[in-house]
Parts: C-alpha cells; sequence; structure tokens
C-alpha cells in the first residue's frame, strides 16, 4: 500500500485536485482540437466561395 500523506481528507482532496486536472486537460484537448476544425472549415468555405482565379495570360507576347 501507499505512505499516506495526511489525513484521509487531505488524501481524498489531493485525488480531487489530480482528477480535476486530468479532466481539465481532456476538456482543453478537446476544445483545441474543436476550434481546429472549425477554423479549418471556414477556410475550405472561404476557398469555395472566393476562389483564387487562375492566372491569366499576357494578351500580347512579351517583346523580344
Amino acid at each position: 500500500m501507499s505512505e499516506q500523506i495526511g489525513t484521509p481528507a487531505e488524501e481524498l482532496n489531493a485525488e480531487f485536485k489530480i482528477a480535476v486536472q486530468d479532466e481539465e486537460a481532456t476538456y482543453n484537448t478537446v476544445i483545441s482540437g474543436a476550434i481546429i476544425r472549425v477554423r479549418q472549415a471556414f477556410q475550405r468555405l472561404d476557398e469555395v466561395t472566393h476562389p483564387i482565379p487562375p492566372p491569366t495570360a499576357p494578351s500580347q507576347p512579351p517583346a523580344p
């Protein structure tokens, strides 16, 4: 068994803090991934609605 670091309440509090930190890390990862996917979706939407026109050939050939 592990050594006790304090009273049972202190140990429970320490375990709770670790669990909360784990949940926050998971939440932040999920939110970050969602933000990236939303940005990518808006970028694709912008590319579709405002396409970059292909370069046009010069109307006259360059002079030698």
